[in-house]
């Protein structure tokens, strides 16, 4: 059986609003790692707050990292 999607996260750096996974081609800055990203990522659409989805699931309070795509 297939794992069910998330319909929502909770991140450290977004507390007190859910971040609601979304796939898009449009591009965005991410708020955690702040750097261009498309794709699947977890928004806040109230706030404009993107995370990408690797940044959105690392779990750990310092900055995350992410090596921009080519």
């Amino acid at each position: 059986m297939a794992p069910v999607p998330k319909t929502s996260i909770n991140h450290f750096s977004h507390e007190g609003h859910p971040l609601k996974p979304i796939e898009s081609d449009k591009e965005f800055l991410c708020d955690g790692c702040k750097t261009a990203g498309t794709g699947k990522r977890y928004r806040c659409n109230g706030c404009h707050f993107d995370l990408h989805d690797y940044c959105g699931t690392y779990s750990s309070p310092p900055s995350c990292t992410r090596t921009p795509s080519l």
